[in-house]
């Protein structure tokens, strides 16, 4: 497997944990934790998030195109499977809002209500320091702008319907979830950083 080469010839103390991930797929139970508190006047008190179906945010209606092509690529990717049609199948536990960041633009998930029941991973991008890291004397730099870097880290069959969205009438299951992933897929980015440089 390509991702056993990349961490046998980069090894970390966590090299068994990414293959893991990466092998067996990622169960989201371990990253939940108990919450008590209040979302949007609705109280919680519970160890994982109760059922709900948000309405996808009013940003997406000037980009209906940009939308529905993302999705149908995400869909011919594997990210998302169709369930069915709304109000004849049956939802995933959590339908998340679909929204656009205009500027790129970008699809997202808003995940403010899922998160307050997410443990704390925290993790941050580089800096201009850490370039000592990667440049040496006399070398040149390349920008890799990555993108889909969620799509190699797949939930576990059973959790692909804790998760889903809903658009034009259709319903669908995520088979990946960014608050899990987005801590995750520095770690697997390391490994493959190094690899590239050692190759190179």
């Amino acid at each position: 497997m390509y991702w056993e080469e990349i961490s046998h010839r980069t090894p970390s103390p966590r090299q068994e944990e990414i293959l893991g991930w990466i092998r067996d797929k990622v169960s989201i139970a371990p990253y939940f934790r108990h919450f008590k508190g209040d979302f949007e006047g609705s109280s919680c008190d519970s160890d994982k998030p109760t059922a709900k179906t948000f309405k996808t945010n009013t940003s997406c209606k000037s980009f209906t195109q940009f939308v529905q092509k993302t999705l149908i690529n995400r869909v011919k990717c594997g990210a998302i499977s169709i369930v069915g049609k709304v109000g004849v199948v049956y939802p995933p536990h959590i339908v998340l809002p679909l929204t656009v960041e205009p500027t790129k633009p970008r699809l997202c998930h808003d995940v403010h209500y899922l998160n307050l029941w997410m443990c704390d991973m925290p993790s941050s991008l580089d800096s201009v320091s850490d370039l000592l890291r990667y440049v040496q004397r006399d070398t040149y730099q390349t920008i890799l702008d990555g993108k889909s870097g969620y799509d190699h880290i797949l939930l576990t069959e059973e959790n692909r319907t804790f998760f889903g969205i809903q658009w034009g009438g259709w319903m669908g299951s995520c088979s990946r979830q960014e608050p899990i992933t987005a801590c995750l897929i520095k770690l697997t980015h390391i490994s493959a950083t190094a690899y590239v440089w050692i190759l190179f």
